[in-house]
């Protein structure tokens, strides 16, 4: 059960975290590169709702990751806080490989492209706090 209450802990403050990044970088996907979401008739998120949502889905996702990362921790490659990064990094590949195929269906090719890589820096700030917070059972 500590294992389990561990990895929530560590998973929800990372994903906080990696949710800010989140915002930040949505922030700059829409309004400074006038990029908009993917349905060009509904009109972009106002600043507050962006946040609302990325911190939700951030904590919600964050707490979920966490829990995957303690059952899946042994077979991740490499060690110590690169062992977290690489978790993070194998979410953020199968996450933007379904979007961008999902998206792609739709003409979003460049929108997804552009998200998927502002993404990247949102995994690797949780692959870098749940490393540092989490710790296995020796």
């Amino acid at each position: 059960m500590r294992i389990m209450k561990s990895s929530i802990i560590s998973g929800l403050i990372a994903g906080f975290f990696a949710s800010i990044v989140g915002f930040v970088t949505s922030v700059i996907h829409v309004t400074n590169l006038g990029l908009t979401y993917a349905f060009t008739p509904v009109p972009n998120p106002s600043i507050t709702d962006l946040a609302r949502i990325e911190l939700s889905l951030g904590i919600i996702w964050g707490m979920i990751w966490g829990i995957l990362y303690s059952k899946f921790h042994k077979s991740i490659p490499g060690k110590g806080i690169s062992k977290s990064i690489n978790f993070g990094l194998i979410i953020w590949l199968i996450s933007w490989g379904r979007a961008l195929l999902f998206w792609s269906g739709y003409g979003f090719v460049f929108e997804s492209i552009v998200a998927g890589f502002f993404r990247i820096l949102q995994m690797i700030v949780f692959g870098l706090i749940l490393g540092y917070l989490y710790k296995p059972k020796k």
